[in-house]
């Protein structure tokens, strides 16, 4: 399980295998962990975050949920290619 001892062991971990990696831990110390809810929005929601700017994420998301109520597998199937 991922917990704030073993990012902090993983980073630790690539910083002595990374020279830049190292630097950055050096200067910056361990990365924060975000925690998040489990299920099926929010892999939506991260999915959407590592395509478009964090605002445009937000608002695709929103629009997913007056679509869908709960963004759930089987909304976003009924949904259908021309919808999305």
């Amino acid at each position: 399980m991922l917990d704030d001892a073993a990012l902090a062991l993983g980073s630790r971990e690539l910083a002595s295998r990374d020279a830049q990696i190292g630097r950055l831990l050096a200067a910056n110390g361990v990365p924060p962990l975000w925690g998040r809810d489990t299920g099926f929005s929010t892999i939506v929601k991260i999915i959407l975050e590592q395509q478009v700017s964090l605002d445009s994420a937000a608002a695709a998301f929103a629009n997913l949920e007056h679509a869908l109520g709960e963004v759930s597998p089987e909304g976003f199937l009924e949904l259908g290619d021309a919808h999305l």
